[in-house]
């Protein structure tokens, strides 16, 4: 039900479920679903911006999940995390969590996940003004998203080397990409990534 409530932006019902249900596994000694409550309550509070809380959740969640064996868990939590350091400008520390999740999902062979987090490593090197290294990045993961079909993750990542080559001022090279994921996203009906290009 928590799911539900924060999939319709319903953030405190999110939270109120996700904690009811925490008590409930916890009381059974669940440890597996004691972790993903904490990880649903940790995303809940990075969608509103408690920061803070998220990193406590998230790393509670982590901790349980690494004792087990559910590596792709593991790789998502890892990933989460990063995204919080991200928006917290600690780049440092967000390189290092999206690169641990990486190699976690090279090693369960998780292609969609392998795209996402070559992306986000990007993501973080544009951030860091070191736009070579985020093309890369963002290259690696469009010749993933192409094989693996995803429409919306190879719109992304052609933008996101639209991006890199814009900031280095290669404005007649970045044209092409940009206008690629303008084309995949009116025909996907991604009206957020249409608004972007």
């Amino acid at each position: 039900i928590g799911t539900v409530h924060y999939d319709l932006d319903q953030y405190g019902e999110a939270l109120s479920s996700h904690r009811q249900a925490l008590v409930i596994y916890k009381e059974l000694g669940d440890t597996h679903s004691v972790a993903d409550c904490y990880g649903n309550i940790g995303i809940v509070y990075y969608h509103i911006g408690d920061y803070a809380k998220a990193l406590d959740y998230l790393l509670k969640a982590l901790k349980i999940r690494e004792k087990g064996t559910n590596t792709l868990g593991i790789a998502s939590n890892l990933s989460n995390i990063g995204s919080v350091y991200t928006d917290l400008k600690q780049y440092h520390h967000a390189l290092d969590y999206h690169k641990r999740a990486l190699k976690l999902f090279k090693e369960v062979g998780d292609k969609s996940g392998i795209a996402s987090s070559l992306n986000n490593v990007g993501n973080i090197f544009v951030y860091k003004k070191e736009f070579a290294q985020a093309e890369d990045y963002y290259r690696q993961s469009l010749a993933l998203e192409i094989e693996i079909g995803a429409q919306d993750g190879k719109a992304a990542s052609l933008d996101n080397i639209g991006v890199t080559l814009r900031l280095r001022n290669k404005f007649r090279e970045a044209l092409p990409f940009h206008l690629e994921s303008l084309k995949i996203n009116e025909k996907i009906k991604n009206q957020l990534g249409t608004a972007n290009n």
